[in-house]
């Protein structure tokens, strides 16, 4: 994994800004600290606040954590169930990137895919596989690592 730490100067006083022109100038490359990224996740689950923790609010019961989060999560962004039920991925191999707390993971492999999953964070791994133990749902392969370099062959 690259952890390299690079920092970005503004050249026109916005690091918006300068995004915005490289993109524009059909740049594909923006130096990112991923390290401080993956720390950020790590350390701020993907959702964990928005029902009161997983570990504050839910004392690590997983289960009712998982349920609450969906409720809150589908019932916020109700576009979601739609476009996840508009996916043709029964039967068909599916990577996801990104996990989270595992939601749209669920829906997937219920859907039928045979699911694979990678997240830049231990955590969410953790809390992925914790979901899908507890469901009983199947998938091909779940790893910690970088989209800059998969860990898939």
């Amino acid at each position: 994994m690259d952890t390299r730490q690079d920092r970005h100067t503004t050249t026109s006083g916005s690091p918006v800004n300068d995004v915005q022109a490289q993109l524009a100038n059909g740049s594909d490359a923006y130096p990112i600290d991923e390290l401080a990224v993956r720390r950020f996740w790590q350390d701020n689950a993907c959702g964990d606040d928005q029902v009161g923790g997983l570990h504050a609010r839910f004392g690590g019961d997983y289960d009712t954590f998982f349920t609450e989060y969906d409720n809150f999560r589908y019932r916020n962004e109700r576009h979601l169930l739609g476009c996840l039920a508009g996916l043709n991925v029964s039967g068909k191999e599916l990577l996801e990137i990104g996990l989270g707390e595992g939601a749209d993971s669920e829906r997937l492999i219920r859907q039928g895919a045979l699911w694979s999953g990678v997240d830049l964070t231990p955590e969410s791994i953790a809390r992925v596989k914790t979901r899908l133990t507890l469901r009983d749902l199947p998938y091909q392969q779940l790893r910690q690592g970088s989209v800059l370099s998969l860990p898939f062959a």
